[in-house]
């Protein structure tokens, strides 16, 4: 808060030519300028088009001027969940398009090195886990996307784990939906659609990027029930095992890579590796099975409890889970895993990155003032609000999340593109 408190008082002298004339204010508790809504700002020419949404959303990040290319969306990638109903989810997700989906952008560029020497577990195509599934979803550019995940137990039967990295950006997702036991097209279970607004990613990951906060490298999802039934109801539950050591001895692999049509299975022994890399510090679990490759982010460490499954660990964490085929990693599921799991539990509002979208964005900001313009909100010392002027002439105001929040909430625009 140090820092944004900074950027205000900075550009505040040279930008308060800004505020005279803004549009009053309506709710205070909801700030948004009376005769304006909430919106994505749009360039001047050419026009762009706003990501679909069935019915209200949360306002969509600013979009650039022409010359840049389009601005991610809400916090906690608000995927546009409203209205997107299972049925819609079965009809949309068709085995073509769930076929052709690629990994998440992270695995889809990651280029993995030759195999190591070492003895390795082989792994083989399986039927899948009913425990065990596939998230797809449409990102900013209408590309389908996809990353494994695991029903884990809970109050509420309806929590899905996996990688943070598959959900730690502000790209719009469309169409966010998980399959139970997918497996090469096919939906046994058929297709659960995930709640607005609640994907549970740790506000350190978000902040410090997936090499600084490896070691936080999971996350949790709410699904909405699909005939009644939660998700749990259906397939079951894995329980999430916290601060269960690294050393297990036989432990299961299941991930989706992306070069291959079906789930693959593998049984080694997990083992603790410490990293010497001081940008990516961190205690990783690693196992040793072969073929798991770009695209088994976020499929689960298994141990066997009961007549289940414990759970603890999903692909992740040590460069995003690895680099080369052959070895795979998760971050360690310690207390840090179990508070993120308690926010989802007790359906605590998740972390986000706020609306400020990314830095390419902000070289088309003219002129910024910092002060307090909203109403309802705690005008303390590590808390402010923000107004922008762009270059094409439209105005913005940044509203901030109130004290500790750590960012900014809401983007309300006030003036179209030259002053329209």
């Amino acid at each position: 808060m140090h820092v944004r408190r900074a950027l205000g008082v900075a550009a505040g002298a040279a930008a308060l030519i800004l505020l005279p004339g803004l549009p009053a204010y309506a709710d205070p508790g909801d700030p948004t300028p009376q005769g304006e809504t909430a919106e994505a700002r749009q360039p001047a020419t050419p026009p762009a088009t706003a990501t679909p949404s069935a019915t209200a959303a949360p306002p969509a990040t600013a979009t650039p001027p022409a010359t840049v290319p389009p601005t991610p969306v809400p916090d906690h990638g608000d995927e546009d969940a409203r209205g997107f109903t299972p049925a819609d989810a079965d009809d949309y997700w068709t085995p073509q398009r769930m076929r052709e989906a690629r990994p998440v952008q992270e695995q889809e560029e990651k280029r993995f090195s030759a195999p190591t020497r070492m003895p390795r577990s082989a792994s083989r195509p399986f039927e899948g886990l009913p425990i065990v599934g596939t998230f797809f979803w449409n990102d900013g550019t209408n590309t389908g996307r996809f990353c494994g995940g695991t029903v884990v137990k809970s109050p509420g039967k309806n929590l899905v784990m996996s990688a943070g990295h598959c959900f730690d950006d502000q790209d719009a997702r469309k169409n966010l939906t998980f399959v139970p036991q997918y497996d090469d097209g096919k939906k046994p279970h058929g297709a659960f659609t995930v709640k607005p607004g609640r994907i549970y990613v740790d506000k350190r990951y978000l902040a410090k990027g997936p090499d600084a906060a490896a070691d936080l490298d999971f996350n949790f999802l709410q699904l909405e029930p699909r005939g009644g039934k939660n998700v749990e109801d259906v397939v079951g539950g894995a329980e999430l095992k916290i601060n269960a050591g690294y050393d297990h001895s036989p432990a299961r692999l299941i991930g989706y890579p992306a070069n291959q049509k079906r789930p693959l299975d593998c049984t080694d022994k997990t083992v603790r590796y410490n990293s010497t890399d001081p940008k990516i510090p961190g205690s990783f679990l690693r196992i040793q099975c072969d073929k798991y490759s770009g695209g088994a982010s976020g499929g689960p460490f298994l141990v066997k409890q009961g007549n289940g499954w414990g759970l603890i660990g999903v692909i992740g964490g040590w460069k995003t889970g690895g680099d080369k085929d052959d070895i795979s990693y998760s971050s360690y599921l310690d207390g840090d895993a179990k508070a993120l799991y308690d926010d989802a539990v007790n359906n605590r509002p998740p972390a986000g990155r706020g609306v400020l979208g990314k830095a390419e964005t902000w070289k088309h900001a003219e002129a910024m003032a910092g002060g307090y313009f909203t109403e309802g909100n705690p005008g303390t010392w590590d808390y402010s609000d923000l107004i922008v002027r762009w270059s094409d002439g439209e105005v913005t105001l940044f509203r901030g999340a109130g004290e500790d929040a750590d960012n900014f909430d809401k983007e309300i625009r006030l003036t179209g593109p030259n002053g329209t």
